[in-house]
């Protein structure tokens, strides 16, 4: 992607669970914003999911990673958690 592209990653999640989206960027990477928007639900229910969102920006040129654990942060890490990772090579 050319440097300076903005561009969006979008995880599925629900945080009533306990459980995030724990991300990491290389520092070629500029976070813009980070959110969570819960699906479409009936008004009073509560415990939706939804999903969380990073906007980022590339700000130098190679190789930039995103990678993301999904996690409750009090608990350790075994190793069973899901993961995402994104590789993205900047021009």
């Amino acid at each position: 992607m050319p440097e300076g592209t903005e561009f969006r990653v979008s995880l599925k999640g629900n945080p009533t669970t306990g459980y995030r989206w724990n991300a990491t960027l290389s520092t070629g990477l500029e976070l813009l914003d980070s959110n969570f928007t819960t699906d479409a639900h009936a008004e009073g229910m509560v415990g939706v999911g939804g999903v969380f969102f990073w906007d980022i920006r590339a700000m130098e040129k190679g190789t930039q990673e995103f990678s993301a654990m999904y996690m409750r942060p009090w608990e350790p890490v075994t190793g069973g958690e899901d993961t995402f990772s994104m590789t993205c090579i900047v021009e």
